[in-house]
């Protein structure tokens, strides 16, 4: 009897002990309920608002000063949707267990969740427990509405609980949203566009004139509305995107793709209204006679596009989260091996600095520098580009160019034209005379001829011919009309020639046999009358006042 119950005991106390044992095994399993440090309340706070363990009222346990339990969830289920909107994942094993835990910068009991990105949420501890602090409940409406805007939090109250089943381990319900909101995008971006070309070209047409926009710039407004558009309708898909919940690792990589698509999107649109600026610019410029600013309006242009495309870049990367400080150091520390490498680089923009403030030329000049002559078309920050007189193309350095020596065609107020004319040694001195006077004439009644530097000379008595010299300037502001001025001047002395009997030498030798039996004399007859020469002078005069009157009017459109 005393064995059996020995034997009672110790099995008693072996079934105890077993029991103990679970009971502790199975209290080290269960999980925290307390608020007794910072890791335990933010387990309580997501845990209970999981799709398989979603118990609001055990969520909100870390509210604080809020009788209200409705209200209490709400606030609690607010916290949670702004944490998973803004992409910020809580990493459970870096909380601080701690009950005593104590913020280093701070010197209190608070623990920031996340003090970069959210430093308005934070715990604080209060009667031995640590709960969501007072400013957190106070601005979590604000926060939670800055995050969803426009009432799309009552959609999250509704989608989430259809269609949780996952593929890949996003939902149903949010392949479904990301369709919808896809397909809005793409409404939104066509009906956009339609609306605002017309507004756009109301406004070019006020500020432009009406059709002012031609060629290639006929599709700027086009281009600008579509940019708009772009930008506008990823911002909001941007806004919209949070209310899908989806897992933070696929939320965080579309995000960083949204954002770097409304960073290109906008360069887009920047490039495009400077390219629409440039065109009102240039309209200003060509109403001024100064053209220093139509050689600045290129430098511009280029400097803004530069600024927009590095901006641009800069924030791609830091989109990517690449340390933009480090690497600019890193540039301004290979700057000084960069500089020494692009030394003529350096030249150039030093040789563009000073063709700028001396103004040796001016585009539209036209310009001959060392074996290069040609019209300045465009002043870069490296070269300036020079078009030929065959149409081809020049870029010169500028440092180059600057140490040249450049005449400024374009800077003539009148352009000389030198003429000598051959008369054969047979011509009497008194018809000479004649028709050198009856030139001065010529010269002077030309329309376009300046008389008081015009000369008419006997010059020198040549190898075959004695010759004249015809020194005049033309007033005319280009080549082509210099060109026609010259033309009725030569046409008027062959006329004036002709009509007196003035012959023209050329290189030539005469033999001369004086007993040649029945051969007439090579000399002509010079037995005109002065009254006569005098009618050709008067006939050619007139005939050429009169061509190039009706020259002129009909270059005129008369």
């Amino acid at each position: 009897m005393t064995t059996n119950n020995t034997f009672f005991r110790q099995a008693l106390s072996l079934v105890f002990l077993v029991f103990l044992g679970f009971q502790s095994t199975a209290q080290e399993n269960i999980p925290p309920t307390s608020l007794a440090s910072p890791y335990h309340s933010v387990w309580l706070h997501t845990h209970y608002l999981q799709a398989d363990s979603y118990e609001p009222s055990k969520a909100a346990l870390p509210i604080h000063g809020v009788a209200d339990k409705e209200k209490a969830k709400k606030l609690a289920i607010q916290i949670k949707q702004v944490l998973d909107g803004k992409r910020l994942h809580i990493s459970l094993s870096k909380l601080p267990d701690q009950e005593n835990y104590i913020d280093s910068l701070t010197k209190r009991s608070i623990y920031v969740l996340f003090p970069k990105e959210l430093p308005e949420v934070y715990l604080e501890k209060l009667d031995g427990k640590w709960y969501y602090s007072k400013e957190t409940i106070a601005k979590i409406a604000k926060i939670h509405k800055s995050v969803y805007p426009w009432g799309s939090d009552v959609l999250l109250s509704i989608m989430p609980a259809m269609g949780q089943q996952e593929v890949l381990g996003i939902a149903l319900w949010q392949y479904l949203g990301l369709l919808f909101l896809l397909i809005f995008a793409l409404v939104i971006y066509l009906l956009f566009t339609r609306l605002l070309k017309p507004f756009l070209s109301r406004f070019t047409n006020s500020r432009l004139g009406k059709n002012h926009l031609q060629g290639a710039d006929t599709h700027l407004l086009h281009n600008i509305a579509r940019g708009a558009s772009l930008v506008f309708t990823t911002w909001l898909v941007i806004r919209l995107l949070p209310i899908l919940l989806l897992p933070i690792g696929f939320a965080t990589t579309l995000h960083t793709g949204l954002n770097i698509a409304f960073v290109i999107f906008a360069a887009y649109l920047l490039l495009r209204i400077i390219d629409l600026l440039m065109v009102f610019l240039r309209k200003v410029v060509f109403a001024t006679r100064n053209k220093m600013d139509d050689q600045i309006l290129p430098i511009i242009y280029r400097f803004l596009q530069i600024v927009v495309v590095f901006t641009a870049i800069i924030r791609v990367l830091g989109l990517l989260e690449v340390n933009v400080t480090a690497l600019i150091a890193g540039i301004s520390i290979g700057g000084l091996a960069m500089a020494l490498a692009a030394q003529d680089t350096v030249k150039n923009l030093i040789g563009s600095v000073m063709i700028f403030i001396d103004q040796p030329f001016k585009i539209g000049d036209f310009i001959i520098a060392g074996d290069l002559q040609g019209t300045v078309e465009e002043v870069g920050f490296r070269s300036t580009r020079v078009r030929a007189v065959d149409t081809s193309m020049y870029s010169i350095p500028n440092g180059e160019l600057a140490n040249l020596v450049i005449n400024n065609v374009g800077e003539r107020t009148a352009r000389r034209y030198n003429l000598e004319l051959g008369v054969t040694y047979d011509t009497p001195p008194d018809l000479i005379d004649a028709f050198s006077d009856a030139l001065k004439e010529l010269i002077k009644a030309h329309p376009e001829t300046i008389n008081d530097r015009s000369v008419v000379h006997l010059n020198s008595l040549g190898a075959s011919s004695i010759n004249i010299l015809i020194v005049t300037y033309f007033k005319v502001d280009s080549w082509g009309r210099q060109l026609t001025s010259t033309e009725d001047l030569l046409r008027g002395v062959l006329r004036l020639a002709e009509g007196m009997g003035v012959r023209f030498a050329f290189p030539s030798q005469a033999l001369y046999i004086e007993d040649f039996p029945e051969k007439k004399t090579l000399v002509p007859d010079y037995t005109m009358r002065q009254e006569e020469l005098e009618k050709v002078r008067k006939k050619v005069l007139e005939e050429f006042n009169a061509s190039v009157k009706a020259r002129r009017l009909q270059s005129r459109g008369f």
